[in-house]
């Protein structure tokens, strides 16, 4: 017969856990709300489950990252408006946890539009006004709808408006009206706004203006601005005031008796909030005050200090300097070869200070510059444009500059207390050639160190211990020769 072994040991194996499956959100799904529950089915063998939400399909930028978590949902809150979100989920038990699942996604719906005016609850408004709301930048156009029901299910009107206002015409007197606005683009869209209601003025009575610029709470406003407003039904003349307070007890400016629908103050200070408000007069009655708006002036524009105008600077590095600005947290600067800016050489809106020094600008070419003066909610008009031009360092005019860098020994570079020019010649030059001249300049082109040794000599030491730390730029002159170059002092 044949020869058959026993059995070999018994050894066990255990398989891995499959992915988990998502069930909702529905993969690439938009309009979602900004707090809603993810859900995935149940895999056998999980004990918990650990869940990604990201703003990359790679997870390197996490919204959330929670391990643990025992159901198969999960509640995520305060997701950003018109974001997508990717999510992912893995199953662990006491083995480990299992693959990651393949990533879906969802996009959020737009932010729900505010309303701006009319207020809610005006009364005595004019059959003709202007409806007015916040502008989103991802709304291509906005949904308005106006009705008397409160609940927009008789006598609804669905407007349409590509911009952020839209004017009614023909309201019934003595009417109470409610409306609402929805932000849309394309298949995507917002919430709809929360419910004003306004009610139209009497026949027989004033109705109260409707103010139209600047919007309320606009920000960056001349500090010589027009106030307008919109012409009001059986209004002759109207009434100004301005405040810095909205009780109006600071009086700034008012007018009265005006026969058109706009009043220009001058004068007002920068970043300042100023309050204001119109009445409508006829020879029979007075309306109310309009509704109170606010406005916040502009910041004042920077000063520029360093270089002059149309400086020709003889510097390596340039030194751009202006006055700070009150209430200003940081500056915009443009530098450009193009004196309307279409191309930018140097750009940047986050300076945090009033000076700045730039490097590996062109030689002889006009450079323009001007800044601009930030806040948090405020900002300010540009400076004026001056202009500069970079010349090579310290050139001088009818003298022969050449490079001879390996003729000339600067050591130590960088320096801290001293520093050595050692002048070596070659067979051609003669001999009795010697260190005429050494001048040292700062980064604006400031002399800080000159040099005239009265007896030749090939090696000169220079202090230079009392210089602040930084770049600077030496000029040395020899028979006919000039030579040029920088040197870093530190401390």
């Amino acid at each position: 017969g044949e020869d058959v072994s026993n059995w070999s040991d018994t050894w066990t194996f255990r398989t891995v856990m499959g992915k988990v499956q998502h069930l909702s959100p529905a993969n690439h799904t938009i309009n979602r709300e900004s707090s809603l529950v993810l859900q995935w089915s149940k895999l056998k063998g999980a004990d918990l489950y650990q869940v990604q939400v990201s703003l990359d399909s790679n997870f390197r930028n996490y919204f959330l990252n929670l391990t643990g978590i025992q159901d198969t949902f999960l509640t995520v809150n305060n997701l950003q408006y018109s974001t997508v979100y990717y999510w992912r989920i893995r199953a662990t038990n006491k083995d480990g946890n299992n693959e990651w699942s393949a990533p879906w996604n969802f996009e959020t719906m737009m932010k729900k539009i505010t309303l701006n005016s009319p207020k809610n609850n005006l009364v005595n408004v004019s059959t003709t006004l202007t409806l007015l709301w916040e502008a989103l930048p991802q709304a291509q156009n906005y949904i308005v709808n106006i009705s008397k029901d409160m609940n927009f299910e008789n006598n609804n009107i669905t407007l349409f408006s590509s911009t952020s206002y839209f004017q009614l015409k023909n309201l019934e007197y003595d009417t109470k009206y409610y409306w609402r606005v929805k932000a849309v683009n394309g298949e995507k869209f917002g919430q709809w706004s929360d419910v004003f209601t306004f009610t139209t003025h009497k026949k027989d009575k004033i109705a109260i203006p409707q103010l139209f610029s600047p919007i309320n709470n606009q920000t960056k406003v001349s500090i010589n601005p027009v106030l307008s407003w919109n012409l009001t039904e059986n209004a002759v003349t109207f009434d100004v005031q301005v405040s810095i307070d909205n009780n109006f007890n600071a009086l700034i400016a008012q007018a009265s008796n005006i026969s058109s629908t706009e009043f220009q103050i001058f004068g007002l200070d920068y970043n300042t909030t100023y309050y204001w408000r119109v009445m409508a007069k006829n020879q029979k009655s007075d309306s109310e005050w309009s509704e109170t708006w606010s406005f916040l002036t502009q910041l004042q524009k920077p000063v520029l200090l360093s270089p002059a105008n149309n400086a020709i600077i003889n510097a390596l590095i340039i030194h751009l300097e202006w006055e700070p600005v009150p209430g200003a947290s940081k500056y915009y600067l443009e530098v450009s070869e193009f004196n309307d800016f279409s191309y930018n050489s140097v750009k940047s809106n986050d300076i945090g200070i009033t000076q700045v020094d730039l490097n590996d600008l062109k030689q002889n070419i006009d450079y323009y510059w001007r800044v601009m003066a930030l806040s948090e909610k405020n900002e300010s008009d540009w400076s004026s444009v001056h202009s500069f031009k970079v010349k090579a360092v310290n050139n001088v005019s009818d003298e022969f500059t050449f490079d001879m860098q390996n003729r000339l020994i600067v050591y130590p570079n960088p320096a801290d207390s001293k520093l050595i020019f050692r002048l070596e010649h070659s067979d051609s030059e003669k001999s009795e050639n010697s260190i005429q001249w050494i001048e040292i300049y700062d980064i604006i082109g400031n002399k800080v160190v000159e040099l005239n040794p009265s007896d030749s000599n090939n090696e000169i030491i220079v202090n230079i211990e009392n210089l602040s730390q930084g770049l600077y730029n030496y000029i040395i002159r020899f028979d006919k020769y000039l030579h040029k170059g920088r040197i870093l002092k530190i401390k």
